[in-house]
């Protein structure tokens, strides 16, 4: 079908006619209110572990069978901890793969290292082939990222390396215990 009508934009008759807002996003609830509310009046959380901040922090620990865990405001922030938490700083290269999304890259700048780009293959993840040909004493990781609803194959990467939790998927993990499989650095 080839549009050949000017778009309502510009002066072409519109196509849906009800008022807006057509939908609200985020969906917030009274129990939303009350939560951020409460948590404002009591404390911020950052220097304390307080509210529900704690708890989200301690159900999570104990969903995914850790001693610790560290919300963040982005998965990019949490990308950022991870790499600062790996000890990742000035002159360090991390392999990353080329088409993911800009935010496994872009926290490296701000620790002074170098993401080095890497293909993906056909199949939607990393190519092991074409990392391995990018490594150079100066590479201190290797990232795999599940996104799109593809996971990485971690019986390969495993082979590959020793790998971490990288935090694109919590709760997911390795084939051997659910048949799933997570995220890595």
């Amino acid at each position: 079908m080839i549009v050949t009508s000017p778009l309502a934009l510009l002066g072409g008759r519109p196509v849906i006619d009800a008022p807006g807002p057509h939908f609200s996003w985020p969906p917030i609830e009274d129990n939303d209110i009350t939560a951020v509310t409460s948590q404002l009046t009591s404390a911020v959380s950052i220097p304390d572990r307080s509210g529900i901040v704690a708890d989200l922090e301690d159900a999570l620990a104990s969903f995914l069978g850790v001693r610790h865990v560290v919300t963040t405001c982005t998965g990019t922030a949490a990308l950022h901890s991870m790499y600062a938490a790996a000890g990742i700083g000035a002159g360090d290269e991390v392999i990353v793969p080329a088409l993911k999304f800009h935010a496994t890259a872009t926290p490296l700048f701000h620790l002074g290292a170098r993401p080095v780009l890497t293909d993906i293959g056909e199949n939607g993840q990393l190519d092991l082939d074409d990392a391995t040909r990018r490594v150079t004493p100066r590479t201190k990781a290797v990232v795999a990222v599940h996104l799109w609803g593809l996971p990485e194959n971690m019986d390969a990467l495993a082979a590959y390396r020793k790998l971490r939790n990288g935090g694109r998927a919590p709760g997911l993990r390795p084939r051997e215990r659910h048949g799933w499989s997570a995220p890595c650095l």
